[in-house]
């Protein structure tokens, strides 16, 4: 895995999130989401979980990005974003 570009695409997935409003987020939340990005000759599995912390009400999105090729190391990336609930 090309850890450059698997962090870029990481990046890239987390701002298309960090973007949203609060509410715009609220409807996504229990959501899960996986899909393929082709850069360079591998192929790239992100996944995506959104969820609430149930105490502090702020919404979690965490992200994680590996080779999806069957056989390919098991090499994982992962970052998380916290959205605050506005006062």
């Amino acid at each position: 895995m090309n850890h450059v570009v698997a962090y870029q695409l990481l990046s890239d997935e987390l701002n298309t999130y960090r973007a949203l409003s609060f509410a715009e987020l609220v409807p996504l939340v229990g959501e899960r989401s996986s899909r393929i990005n082709h850069r360079d000759g591998i192929d790239y599995r992100l996944e995506v979980a959104v969820a609430k912390s149930p105490a502090a009400h702020d919404i979690h999105v965490t992200c994680s990005i590996g080779e999806a090729n069957w056989g390919s190391p098991h090499d994982r990336l992962e970052d998380a974003i916290i959205i605050h609930q506005p006062a």
